[in-house]
């Protein structure tokens, strides 16, 4: 199930899009594909630093009783994608394996 923390990843499928009608082994194609991984690339570090900004105060509110416990499991799916998408990332940059630990 996907996670509903962060909604739609445009750059993901923007970039999974390209890969279908450009070749890496194209020098345009090559330079298509790369620009589109990093602007993906840049929209999950991005999400990475909003994770770590929020789950912290987010867990204080659940102890507290003021959030229920779905935010924090929505939050966890999050982290999950994340982890997900960044070792896919990276096997595609040829990093693989990649972690990136939240």
């Amino acid at each position: 199930m996907a996670s509903t923390y962060f909604g739609d990843h445009l750059p993901k499928r923007q970039y999974e899009e390209l890969s279908e009608m450009y070749a890496l082994s194209d020098v345009w194609g090559a330079k298509i594909l790369t620009q589109a991984l990093m602007r993906r690339a840049v929209t999950d570090v991005q999400r990475i630093i909003q994770v770590r900004d929020e789950k912290p105060s987010l867990q204080n509110l659940v102890r507290s009783g003021v959030v229920g416990e779905a935010m924090l499991e929505n939050i966890t799916a999050a982290e999950n994608e994340l982890e997900k998408e960044c070792q896919e990332v990276g096997r595609l940059i040829g990093w693989a394996p990649f972690s990136m630990k939240l």
